[in-house]
């Protein structure tokens, strides 16, 4: 299983906007994808603004969309590029082996 992380940041007031329209736009395509496990956006305060990431889970790498669609007009600076990372061991494998 494949997890893609993304980050962007913001003013403070702006957050709730920018993940709300995250949520019904890339997020929900993201969900409707094949291969798609979950999705989720995180969101803290930072260096008096706001970080929000996005956090989607795939079956495999190929299923992954490629590119960056998590863009917004109030982000002051995203990544360009979103990290993958191999899940080592799924939560329910870890639960079935304990």
């Amino acid at each position: 299983m494949i997890a893609r992380i993304w980050r962007g940041w913001c003013a403070s007031g702006a957050a709730e906007e920018i993940a709300s329209e995250l949520r019904r736009g890339v997020l929900a395509r993201y969900a409707a994808a094949s291969g798609n496990v979950s999705v989720s956006i995180l969101l803290r305060p930072s260096a008096g603004g706001a970080e929000l990431m996005t956090y989607t889970t795939w079956a495999s790498a190929a299923d992954v969309p490629a590119g960056v669609d998590e863009q917004h007009p109030l982000l002051v600076a995203c990544q360009t590029v979103a990290d993958q990372w191999e899940i080592a061991a799924p939560a329910e494998a870890a639960a079935k082996a304990a």
